[in-house]
């Protein structure tokens, strides 16, 4: 099993989790993602990554699409995409503003899952 935790951790059922921790199973499932309550906590062979993890795989070039959403907040995009695409995979997001969770010019996307 893999462990993973972010800055950020997105699902539509859970939101905006901070510190949340995403289980990932043998097969590259996604078993379960833990609410820490916003505590950082440090599992045996845990990955931080530093930034958003989503749901949804997410390339670099489909991010380019939604540039023009410079500003506009996070769920609203990340709701449009769920509508076309499957919930599988775990993408990384790069330098997000945080503190209005919306996107940045310089805002990347890395599929990781």
């Amino acid at each position: 099993m893999k462990k993973i935790v972010a800055n950020y951790i997105y699902t539509p059922d859970t939101g905006f989790l901070r510190f949340g921790i995403v289980l990932i199973g043998n097969e590259g499932n996604i078993i379960e993602v833990i609410d820490t309550n916003g505590q950082m906590q440090e599992l045996h062979s845990m990955e931080f990554y530093s930034g958003l993890i989503v749901n949804c795989r997410i390339s670099n070039e489909e991010l380019m699409r939604y540039k023009e959403y410079e500003h506009a907040k996070l769920e609203v995009i990340f709701k449009e995409l769920f509508n076309k695409k499957s919930q599988e995979g775990l993408s990384l997001l790069t330098d997000v503003d945080f503190s209005s969770f919306s996107l940045k010019a310089q805002t990347t996307s890395r599929i990781i899952l």
